[in-house]
Order: C-alpha cells, then sequence, then structure tokens
C-alpha cells in the first residue's frame, strides 16, 4: 500500500500528486481490504469513508480525490498485475481493466523499511511544494 501510493504520485500531475500520494491513506486505520469483499460490507465502507473524510480535511484535500489520481490508480493496478503477479491483462478476472495502460516503469518490490522511507520522503517534498 505504501510503495502503492508513492508510485501513484508520480503518475498524476504536480497539482494532485499529494492527493495521490494520499489516497488510500484511511487503509493505514482499516486496512486494505479488497474492492469486491467492501461490496458485501457496507458498514465498513460507512467508516473507511468517515475516516477518508477526516484524513483530507486534515491535510487539506477538501475537493475529494482528482480523476487523474483515480486513472493513476488503476494504472498502477494494472502495473502492479503484471510485475508482482504474474497475471494478464486478459485473464477474465481482470476484464475490467483490460485497456488501461500500464505505468511507463517496473516495479521492484521494497521492503516495509524502504516503502516508508520513500513515503515519508515524498510526503515531506509533497508538503513543501505545498506550503
Amino acid at each position: 500500500m505504501v510503495q502503492h501510493s508513492v508510485l501513484v504520485s508520480y503518475l498524476v500531475p504536480e497539482c494532485d500528486q499529494f492527493a495521490a500520494l494520499m489516497h488510500d491513506a484511511a487503509e493505514a486505520y482499516v486496512g486494505d481490504v479488497p474492492t469486491p469483499l467492501k461490496q458485501l460490507l457496507p458498514e465498513f465502507k460507512i467508516i473507511e469513508k468517515r475516516i477518508e473524510t477526516s484524513l483530507f480535511e486534515k491535510f487539506g484535500l477538501y475537493d475529494g480525490m482528482p480523476v487523474s489520481v483515480k486513472k493513476a490508480d488503476l494504472i498502477m493496478l494494472v502495473t502492479e498485475q503484471r510485475d508482482l503477479m504474474n497475471a494478464k491483462n486478459d485473464d477474465e478476472e481482470w476484464g475490467v481493466i483490460a485497456d488501461i495502460p500500464h505505468a511507463p516503469f517496473r516495479i521492484k518490490p521494497q521492503s516495509p523499511e524502504q516503502a516508508r522511507k520513500s513515503f515519508l520522503d515524498r510526503f515531506n517534498q509533497l508538503s513543501k511544494v505545498r506550503r
């Protein structure tokens, strides 16, 4: 999740990079639950949305997630599928993302410590830009 957010932040316009970095921040509190399972847990979605709203307000993301972040998130999903899951875009279970392009780079998995450092470095970098 942490490395994913950092990489998503590089796929969007500069004005959306901080939002991209923070797009999955609520998962730090509720965990990363797959979307199909979330659909079966309406109470979970309500709790996650409350946490997300609080975090977005805390960090000044009052307009919610920009469209560019949602698009970049899908690009990262396809790229993670290619680089980390050894799956193919044309597999039936992945059909909904069949037309999404890959990121222009390959993902090199990071250790939790490396990912944490990457996230904090990117957070500090983007926080300075926002001042």
